[in-house]
Protein backbone atom coordinates (compact mmCIF):
# COMPACT_ATOMS: atom_id res chain seq x y z
CA UNK A 1 0.00 0.00 0.00
CA UNK A 2 1.38 3.14 -0.92
CA UNK A 3 3.20 5.18 1.94
CA UNK A 4 0.55 7.74 3.74
CA UNK A 5 -2.37 5.59 2.97
CA UNK A 6 -5.64 5.48 5.19
CA UNK A 7 -5.77 2.82 7.10
CA UNK A 8 -9.10 2.19 6.73
CA UNK A 9 -9.75 -1.69 6.94
CA UNK A 10 -13.15 -4.03 6.37
CA UNK A 11 -14.12 -7.23 6.85
CA UNK A 12 -12.91 -9.58 3.69
CA UNK A 13 -15.39 -12.45 4.36
CA UNK A 14 -19.02 -11.13 4.51
CA UNK A 15 -22.61 -12.96 3.47
CA UNK A 16 -24.93 -10.86 1.12
CA UNK A 17 -27.72 -9.12 3.20
CA UNK A 18 -30.70 -10.40 3.32
CA UNK A 19 -33.00 -9.91 1.07
CA UNK A 20 -30.95 -7.81 -1.36
CA UNK A 21 -30.78 -10.50 -4.26
CA UNK A 22 -34.46 -11.01 -4.50
CA UNK A 23 -35.49 -11.08 -7.90
CA UNK A 24 -37.07 -7.40 -7.58
CA UNK A 25 -34.19 -6.12 -6.03
CA UNK A 26 -31.80 -7.39 -8.72
CA UNK A 27 -33.85 -6.06 -11.47
CA UNK A 28 -33.74 -2.47 -9.54
CA UNK A 29 -30.07 -2.85 -9.03
CA UNK A 30 -29.20 -3.74 -12.50
CA UNK A 31 -31.49 -0.55 -13.73
CA UNK A 32 -29.65 1.72 -11.17
CA UNK A 33 -26.39 0.77 -12.76
CA UNK A 34 -27.29 0.94 -16.23
CA UNK A 35 -28.81 4.31 -15.79
CA UNK A 36 -25.87 6.01 -15.23
CA UNK A 37 -24.27 4.62 -18.17
CA UNK A 38 -26.84 5.73 -20.43
CA UNK A 39 -26.80 9.08 -19.14
CA UNK A 40 -22.79 9.45 -19.83
CA UNK A 41 -23.24 7.92 -23.09
CA UNK A 42 -26.40 10.27 -24.69
CA UNK A 43 -24.24 13.21 -25.15
CA UNK A 44 -21.23 10.98 -27.14
CA UNK A 45 -23.64 9.50 -29.26
CA UNK A 46 -25.74 12.38 -30.23
CA UNK A 47 -22.58 13.84 -31.07
CA UNK A 48 -21.35 10.85 -33.45
CA UNK A 49 -25.13 10.41 -34.79
CA UNK A 50 -24.79 14.37 -36.09
CA UNK A 51 -21.68 14.08 -37.88
CA UNK A 52 -22.48 10.98 -38.69
CA UNK A 53 -25.65 12.14 -40.65
CA UNK A 54 -23.66 15.14 -42.50
CA UNK A 55 -20.53 13.24 -43.91
CA UNK A 56 -20.91 11.68 -47.45
CA UNK A 57 -20.97 7.92 -46.97
CA UNK A 58 -17.15 6.72 -47.33
CA UNK A 59 -16.37 3.64 -49.77
CA UNK A 60 -15.67 0.45 -47.62
CA UNK A 61 -11.89 -0.32 -47.30
CA UNK A 62 -10.42 -3.68 -48.31
CA UNK A 63 -9.27 -5.50 -44.98
CA UNK A 64 -5.77 -5.48 -44.15
CA UNK A 65 -4.19 -8.19 -41.52
CA UNK A 66 -3.72 -6.96 -38.40
CA UNK A 67 -1.11 -9.53 -37.51
CA UNK A 68 0.72 -10.08 -40.92
CA UNK A 69 0.74 -6.53 -42.38
CA UNK A 70 0.63 -6.40 -46.00
CA UNK A 71 -1.83 -9.50 -46.71
CA UNK A 72 -5.17 -9.11 -48.41
CA UNK A 73 -7.83 -10.72 -45.75
CA UNK A 74 -11.56 -11.82 -46.92
CA UNK A 75 -13.72 -8.55 -46.47
CA UNK A 76 -15.75 -10.26 -43.79
CA UNK A 77 -16.29 -13.77 -42.27
CA UNK A 78 -19.33 -14.97 -44.17
CA UNK A 79 -19.24 -18.39 -45.78
CA UNK A 80 -20.36 -18.87 -49.32
CA UNK A 81 -22.42 -14.96 -48.53
CA UNK A 82 -23.25 -16.37 -45.17
CA UNK A 83 -22.70 -15.70 -41.45
CA UNK A 84 -21.48 -18.08 -39.63
CA UNK A 85 -23.71 -19.14 -36.69
CA UNK A 86 -23.25 -21.61 -33.38
CA UNK A 87 -25.18 -25.07 -34.46
CA UNK A 88 -27.13 -26.47 -31.64
CA UNK A 89 -24.93 -27.92 -29.07
CA UNK A 90 -25.26 -29.32 -25.35
CA UNK A 91 -24.66 -27.10 -22.64
CA UNK A 92 -21.32 -27.10 -20.73
CA UNK A 93 -19.69 -26.35 -17.41
CA UNK A 94 -17.53 -23.65 -16.54
CA UNK A 95 -13.77 -24.47 -15.67
CA UNK A 96 -12.81 -22.93 -12.01
CA UNK A 97 -12.65 -19.00 -12.30
CA UNK A 98 -12.78 -15.91 -10.47
CA UNK A 99 -15.12 -12.85 -11.20
CA UNK A 100 -15.63 -9.45 -8.86
CA UNK A 101 -18.52 -7.27 -9.64
CA UNK A 102 -20.56 -4.54 -7.83
CA UNK A 103 -24.41 -4.43 -6.97
CA UNK A 104 -26.28 -1.12 -6.91
CA UNK A 105 -26.01 -1.10 -2.92
CA UNK A 106 -21.81 -0.65 -3.20
CA UNK A 107 -21.48 -4.22 -2.35
CA UNK A 108 -17.99 -5.37 -3.75
CA UNK A 109 -18.64 -9.60 -4.61
CA UNK A 110 -15.83 -12.10 -5.34
CA UNK A 111 -17.24 -14.69 -6.78
CA UNK A 112 -16.46 -18.14 -8.88
CA UNK A 113 -18.25 -18.88 -11.71
CA UNK A 114 -18.10 -22.68 -11.96
CA UNK A 115 -20.03 -23.52 -8.68
CA UNK A 116 -21.80 -20.27 -8.38
CA UNK A 117 -20.13 -19.53 -4.75
CA UNK A 118 -19.47 -15.38 -3.87
CA UNK A 119 -18.58 -13.64 -1.52
CA UNK A 120 -19.09 -9.79 -0.54
CA UNK A 121 -15.82 -8.60 0.49
CA UNK A 122 -16.01 -4.98 0.57
CA UNK A 123 -18.67 -2.48 0.64
CA UNK A 124 -17.49 0.52 -1.85
CA UNK A 125 -19.30 3.10 -3.49
CA UNK A 126 -22.36 2.39 -5.37
CA UNK A 127 -22.15 4.85 -8.16
CA UNK A 128 -21.02 4.34 -11.53
CA UNK A 129 -17.78 1.97 -10.23
CA UNK A 130 -14.64 1.68 -12.88
CA UNK A 131 -13.33 -1.29 -11.79
CA UNK A 132 -9.92 -2.37 -12.34
CA UNK A 133 -7.25 -5.20 -10.70
CA UNK A 134 -3.66 -5.39 -10.75
CA UNK A 135 -1.35 -6.63 -8.12
CA UNK A 136 -3.75 -7.56 -5.74
CA UNK A 137 -5.48 -4.07 -5.83
CA UNK A 138 -8.96 -3.18 -6.93
CA UNK A 139 -9.77 0.67 -8.48
CA UNK A 140 -12.73 2.35 -8.16
CA UNK A 141 -14.10 5.49 -9.20
CA UNK A 142 -16.67 7.27 -6.24
CA UNK A 143 -17.87 9.98 -8.63
CA UNK A 144 -14.92 12.08 -7.00
CA UNK A 145 -11.85 10.45 -6.64
CA UNK A 146 -10.46 6.89 -7.75
CA UNK A 147 -9.95 4.84 -5.14
CA UNK A 148 -8.03 1.79 -4.25
CA UNK A 149 -8.64 -1.28 -2.01
CA UNK A 150 -6.08 -4.43 -1.41
CA UNK A 151 -7.59 -7.65 -1.09
CA UNK A 152 -5.19 -9.11 1.44
CA UNK A 153 -5.71 -6.75 3.87
CA UNK A 154 -8.69 -4.53 3.39
CA UNK A 155 -6.66 -1.95 3.65
CA UNK A 156 -8.46 1.37 1.45
CA UNK A 157 -7.38 4.69 0.20
CA UNK A 158 -7.73 7.40 -1.91
CA UNK A 159 -5.69 7.74 -5.35
CA UNK A 160 -6.14 10.81 -6.53
CA UNK A 161 -9.20 13.13 -7.56
CA UNK A 162 -11.49 12.77 -10.90
CA UNK A 163 -13.96 10.54 -12.67
CA UNK A 164 -12.17 8.12 -14.57
CA UNK A 165 -8.80 5.96 -14.26
CA UNK A 166 -7.41 3.66 -16.75
CA UNK A 167 -4.33 1.22 -16.23
CA UNK A 168 -1.39 1.97 -18.42
CA UNK A 169 -0.48 -1.74 -20.81
CA UNK A 170 2.38 -2.23 -18.65
CA UNK A 171 0.14 -2.17 -15.38
CA UNK A 172 2.97 0.12 -13.90
CA UNK A 173 0.60 3.36 -13.60
CA UNK A 174 -2.88 4.72 -13.37
CA UNK A 175 -4.10 7.52 -15.68
CA UNK A 176 -6.42 9.04 -14.06
CA UNK A 177 -8.62 12.00 -15.73
CA UNK A 178 -8.78 15.82 -13.89
CA UNK A 179 -12.05 16.92 -13.74
CA UNK A 180 -14.84 16.21 -15.15
CA UNK A 181 -16.23 13.76 -18.40
CA UNK A 182 -19.98 14.64 -18.29
CA UNK A 183 -20.21 16.89 -20.76
CA UNK A 184 -16.69 18.76 -20.33
CA UNK A 185 -14.19 16.25 -22.10
CA UNK A 186 -10.91 16.29 -20.29
CA UNK A 187 -7.61 17.45 -21.69
CA UNK A 188 -5.40 17.09 -18.22
CA UNK A 189 -4.23 13.83 -16.56
CA UNK A 190 -2.06 12.64 -13.74
CA UNK A 191 -0.43 10.08 -13.95
CA UNK A 192 0.08 8.01 -10.49
CA UNK A 193 2.86 5.40 -10.07
CA UNK A 194 0.77 1.68 -9.27
CA UNK A 195 3.26 0.77 -6.40
CA UNK A 196 2.98 3.61 -4.68
CA UNK A 197 6.47 4.48 -5.18
CA UNK A 198 7.29 8.13 -6.53
CA UNK A 199 5.41 11.19 -7.04
CA UNK A 200 2.27 11.67 -8.71
CA UNK A 201 2.77 13.90 -12.28
CA UNK A 202 0.90 15.92 -14.59
CA UNK A 203 0.09 15.42 -18.29
CA UNK A 204 -1.77 17.45 -20.73
CA UNK A 205 -2.97 16.19 -24.29
CA UNK A 206 -2.29 18.39 -27.16
CA UNK A 207 -4.49 21.27 -28.34
CA UNK A 208 -7.73 20.12 -29.84
CA UNK A 209 -7.87 16.67 -28.69
CA UNK A 210 -9.48 15.45 -25.39
CA UNK A 211 -10.53 12.19 -23.55
CA UNK A 212 -13.25 10.35 -24.45
CA UNK A 213 -15.43 8.92 -22.18
CA UNK A 214 -15.04 5.18 -23.08
CA UNK A 215 -13.52 2.35 -20.38
CA UNK A 216 -9.82 1.75 -21.63
CA UNK A 217 -7.98 4.17 -23.79
CA UNK A 218 -4.58 3.42 -22.55
CA UNK A 219 -2.14 1.89 -25.02
CA UNK A 220 1.16 0.64 -25.67
CA UNK A 221 2.95 4.01 -24.97
CA UNK A 222 0.04 6.60 -24.44
CA UNK A 223 -3.74 6.79 -24.93
CA UNK A 224 -6.75 7.35 -27.37
CA UNK A 225 -7.87 10.45 -27.78
CA UNK A 226 -10.69 12.27 -29.36
CA UNK A 227 -11.11 15.50 -31.55
CA UNK A 228 -14.56 15.69 -33.03
CA UNK A 229 -14.32 14.27 -35.38
CA UNK A 230 -11.47 12.45 -35.33
CA UNK A 231 -9.57 9.52 -33.19
CA UNK A 232 -5.81 9.15 -32.74
CA UNK A 233 -3.38 7.56 -30.32
CA UNK A 234 -1.22 9.85 -28.47
CA UNK A 235 2.02 8.42 -27.62
CA UNK A 236 3.37 9.94 -24.36
CA UNK A 237 7.29 10.17 -25.57
CA UNK A 238 6.76 12.46 -27.96
CA UNK A 239 3.60 13.87 -26.92
CA UNK A 240 2.42 13.44 -30.42
CA UNK A 241 -0.94 11.98 -32.39
CA UNK A 242 -0.68 9.45 -35.29
CA UNK A 243 -4.48 10.33 -36.54
CA UNK A 244 -6.43 6.91 -36.96
CA UNK A 245 -9.34 8.73 -38.76
CA UNK A 246 -10.57 12.42 -39.35
CA UNK A 247 -14.48 11.79 -39.39
CA UNK A 248 -16.66 10.94 -36.33
CA UNK A 249 -15.33 8.00 -34.79
CA UNK A 250 -16.23 5.89 -31.78
CA UNK A 251 -13.53 3.44 -29.81
CA UNK A 252 -14.50 0.27 -28.51
CA UNK A 253 -11.96 -1.90 -26.48
CA UNK A 254 -8.46 -2.35 -26.51
CA UNK A 255 -5.52 -5.25 -26.05
CA UNK A 256 -1.64 -5.09 -25.45
CA UNK A 257 0.21 -8.06 -25.07
CA UNK A 258 2.72 -8.44 -22.46
CA UNK A 259 6.17 -6.77 -22.91
CA UNK A 260 4.90 -5.81 -25.96
CA UNK A 261 5.12 -2.41 -27.53
CA UNK A 262 1.81 -2.24 -29.81
CA UNK A 263 -1.63 -2.75 -29.05
CA UNK A 264 -4.78 -3.80 -31.18
CA UNK A 265 -7.38 -1.29 -30.88
CA UNK A 266 -11.16 -2.25 -32.02
CA UNK A 267 -12.97 1.15 -33.42
CA UNK A 268 -15.94 2.05 -35.32
CA UNK A 269 -15.31 5.02 -38.64
CA UNK A 270 -17.58 7.43 -39.33
CA UNK A 271 -19.01 8.80 -42.77
CA UNK A 272 -20.30 5.35 -43.17
CA UNK A 273 -24.04 6.01 -42.52
CA UNK A 274 -25.66 6.24 -38.73
CA UNK A 275 -25.63 2.43 -37.47
CA UNK A 276 -23.68 1.03 -40.70
CA UNK A 277 -20.24 1.59 -39.82
CA UNK A 278 -17.87 -1.59 -40.25
CA UNK A 279 -15.61 -2.27 -37.22
CA UNK A 280 -11.47 -1.57 -37.45
CA UNK A 281 -9.20 -3.55 -35.64
CA UNK A 282 -5.89 -1.37 -35.86
CA UNK A 283 -2.30 -2.40 -35.01
CA UNK A 284 -0.99 0.62 -33.47
CA UNK A 285 2.43 -0.50 -33.95
CA UNK A 286 1.95 -0.88 -37.99
CA UNK A 287 -0.89 1.20 -38.05
CA UNK A 288 -2.10 -1.77 -40.67
CA UNK A 289 -6.02 -1.82 -40.24
CA UNK A 290 -8.04 -5.11 -40.44
CA UNK A 291 -11.97 -3.99 -41.76
CA UNK A 292 -14.76 -6.40 -40.66
CA UNK A 293 -18.35 -6.14 -41.45
CA UNK A 294 -21.37 -6.85 -39.36
CA UNK A 295 -23.21 -10.23 -40.27
CA UNK A 296 -26.41 -8.40 -39.39
CA UNK A 297 -28.29 -5.20 -40.97
CA UNK A 298 -27.43 -2.43 -38.31
CA UNK A 299 -24.12 -2.91 -37.56
CA UNK A 300 -22.08 -3.38 -34.73
CA UNK A 301 -23.44 -1.68 -31.34
CA UNK A 302 -20.80 0.88 -29.64
CA UNK A 303 -20.76 0.75 -26.23
CA UNK A 304 -18.42 1.46 -23.51
CA UNK A 305 -18.02 -2.19 -22.05
CA UNK A 306 -19.97 -4.06 -24.77
CA UNK A 307 -16.66 -5.29 -26.67
CA UNK A 308 -13.46 -7.13 -25.28
CA UNK A 309 -10.80 -8.68 -26.76
CA UNK A 310 -9.39 -12.02 -26.11
CA UNK A 311 -6.67 -12.50 -23.18
CA UNK A 312 -4.40 -13.70 -26.20
CA UNK A 313 -6.09 -11.08 -28.55
CA UNK A 314 -6.76 -14.10 -31.36
CA UNK A 315 -10.92 -12.82 -30.95
CA UNK A 316 -12.82 -10.12 -30.44
CA UNK A 317 -16.47 -10.21 -28.67
CA UNK A 318 -18.64 -7.83 -29.82
CA UNK A 319 -22.41 -7.18 -30.15
CA UNK A 320 -24.11 -6.83 -33.62
CA UNK A 321 -27.51 -5.08 -33.98
CA UNK A 322 -30.21 -7.03 -34.69
CA UNK A 323 -32.99 -4.28 -34.84
CA UNK A 324 -32.63 -0.88 -35.84
CA UNK A 325 -31.36 1.09 -32.70
CA UNK A 326 -33.65 4.56 -33.64
CA UNK A 327 -36.61 2.30 -34.11
CA UNK A 328 -37.92 3.40 -30.55
CA UNK A 329 -38.88 -0.46 -30.34
CA UNK A 330 -36.56 -2.10 -27.54
CA UNK A 331 -33.02 -2.45 -29.61
CA UNK A 332 -31.98 -5.95 -29.81
CA UNK A 333 -28.08 -7.50 -30.34
CA UNK A 334 -26.53 -10.71 -30.83
CA UNK A 335 -23.17 -11.60 -29.35
CA UNK A 336 -20.29 -11.68 -32.13
CA UNK A 337 -16.69 -13.25 -32.11
CA UNK A 338 -14.39 -12.40 -34.82
CA UNK A 339 -11.01 -13.43 -35.88
CA UNK A 340 -8.81 -11.06 -35.17
CA UNK A 341 -6.16 -11.90 -38.09
CA UNK A 342 -8.33 -12.93 -40.48
CA UNK A 343 -11.91 -11.18 -39.77
CA UNK A 344 -14.38 -14.08 -39.65
CA UNK A 345 -17.32 -13.38 -37.79
CA UNK A 346 -19.32 -16.21 -35.79
CA UNK A 347 -22.37 -15.20 -34.50
CA UNK A 348 -23.96 -16.73 -31.00
CA UNK A 349 -27.59 -16.56 -32.13
CA UNK A 350 -28.53 -17.69 -28.67
CA UNK A 351 -27.38 -14.78 -27.06
CA UNK A 352 -29.60 -12.09 -28.15
CA UNK A 353 -30.10 -9.22 -25.49
CA UNK A 354 -31.93 -5.78 -25.37
CA UNK A 355 -28.84 -3.42 -25.45
CA UNK A 356 -30.38 -0.39 -25.24
CA UNK A 357 -27.48 2.67 -24.64
CA UNK A 358 -24.33 1.13 -22.62
CA UNK A 359 -26.77 -1.76 -21.35
CA UNK A 360 -24.57 -4.58 -23.07
CA UNK A 361 -21.17 -6.04 -21.34
CA UNK A 362 -18.13 -8.64 -21.80
CA UNK A 363 -16.00 -10.10 -19.49
CA UNK A 364 -13.53 -12.82 -20.56
CA UNK A 365 -12.93 -15.52 -18.26
CA UNK A 366 -9.43 -17.06 -17.31
CA UNK A 367 -8.04 -18.91 -19.97
CA UNK A 368 -9.30 -17.49 -22.96
CA UNK A 369 -11.78 -20.34 -23.94
CA UNK A 370 -14.78 -19.33 -21.49
CA UNK A 371 -16.48 -15.62 -21.03
CA UNK A 372 -19.91 -14.06 -19.97
CA UNK A 373 -21.77 -11.38 -21.61
CA UNK A 374 -25.15 -9.91 -20.61
CA UNK A 375 -27.06 -6.79 -20.63
CA UNK A 376 -30.06 -5.37 -19.20
CA UNK A 377 -31.87 -8.51 -19.18
CA UNK A 378 -30.15 -11.40 -18.67
CA UNK A 379 -26.69 -12.90 -18.64
CA UNK A 380 -25.02 -16.07 -20.24
CA UNK A 381 -21.66 -17.72 -20.39
CA UNK A 382 -20.47 -18.81 -23.93
CA UNK A 383 -17.78 -21.02 -24.68
CA UNK A 384 -16.11 -19.71 -27.64
CA UNK A 385 -14.42 -22.50 -28.98
CA UNK A 386 -18.25 -24.56 -29.41
CA UNK A 387 -20.09 -21.22 -29.40
CA UNK A 388 -22.56 -23.15 -27.13
CA UNK A 389 -24.61 -21.05 -24.85
CA UNK A 390 -26.59 -20.83 -21.50
CA UNK A 391 -28.24 -18.54 -18.98
CA UNK A 392 -25.69 -17.42 -16.20
CA UNK A 393 -26.89 -16.39 -12.63
CA UNK A 394 -25.09 -16.78 -9.46
CA UNK A 395 -28.26 -16.72 -7.49
CA UNK A 396 -29.77 -19.32 -9.20
CA UNK A 397 -32.30 -19.61 -12.01
CA UNK A 398 -35.14 -18.41 -9.84
CA UNK A 399 -33.47 -14.80 -10.68
CA UNK A 400 -33.94 -15.03 -14.67
CA UNK A 401 -34.78 -12.17 -16.03
CA UNK A 402 -33.04 -10.37 -13.28
CA UNK A 403 -29.31 -10.60 -13.88
CA UNK A 404 -27.34 -9.95 -10.74
CA UNK A 405 -23.98 -9.99 -12.63
CA UNK A 406 -23.24 -6.67 -14.36
CA UNK A 407 -21.31 -4.79 -16.65
CA UNK A 408 -19.43 -3.80 -13.80
CA UNK A 409 -17.93 -7.68 -13.98
CA UNK A 410 -14.24 -8.38 -14.10
CA UNK A 411 -12.40 -11.38 -14.02
CA UNK A 412 -9.67 -11.90 -11.34
CA UNK A 413 -6.82 -13.76 -11.80
CA UNK A 414 -6.99 -16.25 -8.46
CA UNK A 415 -3.58 -14.83 -7.35
CA UNK A 416 -4.98 -11.76 -6.57
CA UNK A 417 -7.04 -13.37 -3.53
CA UNK A 418 -6.32 -14.18 0.06
CA UNK A 419 -6.06 -18.10 0.23
CA UNK A 420 -9.20 -17.60 2.77
CA UNK A 421 -11.41 -16.36 -0.54
CA UNK A 422 -10.39 -19.18 -2.64
CA UNK A 423 -10.87 -21.61 0.21
CA UNK A 424 -14.67 -20.15 1.01
CA UNK A 425 -15.56 -19.48 -3.05
CA UNK A 426 -14.27 -23.24 -3.71
CA UNK A 427 -10.69 -22.00 -5.55
CA UNK A 428 -8.69 -24.45 -3.70
CA UNK A 429 -6.17 -22.99 -1.81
Amino acid sequence: MPAGAGAEVSRLIAPPSPGRHSGTSLLADAHALFAEARRRRRRRRLAAAAACLLLVAAGAAAGIAVSRPGTTQPRSGYRHGHPAAAAHVPGFSLSPAAVAWVDSSGGLHVGNVSNRSQRVVATISSGNQVLIETAGRIYWADGQSIRALELATGARWRVASGEWASLSADHRQLYVAVGTIHGNYPRALTVVPVSGHGPARPLTLPAGWHLGNYPDPAIAGGLVVESYPGLGVWTEQTGRVRVLSRTASAIMSSWTPRGAGYSLLAWEPGGCGVWRCPLEITNTGTMHTLTVRSPLRYGFMISQSGSAFSPDGTELAAFASVTDPLSGAGPESELTLINTRTGAVHLVRSVRLLTTEDAAWVAWLAGGEQLLAGAINASYAVNAVTLAARPFYFFGPAEAGSPDISFSAIALPASALTARIRSEIGLGR
